[in-house]
Formats: C-alpha cells, sequence, structure tokens
C-alpha cells in the first residue's frame, strides 16, 4: 500500500509541474502566402511572431525547407519595407540587406528577390509578389503589439 501511495504522489507532483509548465501555441494568422503570425505562451510569457518557412529552391527533388522568424512588430516592418524598396529598383541593380537571421538580395539581371534564412536556405520572390508579399505583412504586422 505504501508503494501505491508513493507512487500516486509522484504522479501527481509530475502533472501538476506538467500543467504548470504548459505550452500554448496559437495561430494568429496564416497567410497563402506561405507565413503565418503565431502567439506562443509559456508560464505566463507571451511570445508573438512572424515565421515564413519554405522550400530551399537549391534542391528540388529533395524535402529540405528553410525559415525566417521575426519577433517585434518593428522588425518585421523592416522585413515588409525591404522586401517592396528592393523590388522597386532597377533590374541592372545588385545589392543585398541582411539581418540576423536573414538577407534579402537582388541580383544583376534578375527580376526577382533572394530571400534565405541564415543558414543560407533560400527562396526567390518575383518583384510583382514581393511587393504585394511586404504589402501585406505591413497591413498584418499589427498582430505582433
Amino acid at each position: 500500500m505504501k508503494k501505491f501511495i508513493t507512487i500516486f504522489a509522484m504522479l501527481l507532483i509530475s502533472l501538476t509541474i506538467f500543467a504548470q509548465s504548459q505550452i500554448e501555441r496559437k495561430t494568429l494568422l496564416k497567410s497563402k502566402n506561405g507565413y503565418e503570425i503565431i502567439e506562443r505562451s509559456e508560464s505566463g510569457q507571451v511570445l508573438k511572431y512572424f515565421y515564413f518557412g519554405y522550400q530551399n529552391k537549391k534542391y528540388t527533388h529533395i524535402t529540405d525547407t528553410g525559415g525566417i522568424m521575426i519577433v517585434g512588430k518593428d522588425k518585421l516592418e523592416i522585413f515588409a519595407n525591404k522586401l517592396i524598396e528592393l523590388s522597386g529598383l532597377e533590374k541592372e541593380t545588385e545589392i543585398s540587406y541582411t539581418e540576423k537571421n536573414y538577407t534579402i538580395s537582388k541580383y544583376k539581371g534578375y527580376s526577382m528577390l533572394f530571400v534565405s534564412d541564415k543558414n543560407g536556405k533560400y527562396t526567390t520572390l518575383s518583384f510583382e509578389n514581393s511587393k504585394k508579399f511586404g504589402t501585406e505583412i505591413l497591413e498584418n504586422s499589427h498582430l505582433l503589439e
């Protein structure tokens, strides 16, 4: 009987600890353009972030995903504005903009932007899609407040 009570008490303590550190994840927005705005809460701490996941364009026959996570409305707006700004440059312009966890590049002769994560996994966005994508992100950036 003592053994049963001891095991029951340990199980009850474990469940109490688990319940106190439970992680909740709620999708605030899931865009058809491949990004999400997510709210994650753990032990009373709330984190809202933007996540853009994509297939690495380097590979076509295997699944190799990349992704960019941005925390904070200001940083997200910088990302969106850079997409819009760089997509409006002349075709012969070459420029890159780098932050801690992503790079947006425009190369000479291409009518698209290359967006890569900190591991070098990249995707491409046509100039037109870059402008639409950036505009949509700006319209939804308030969700990170």
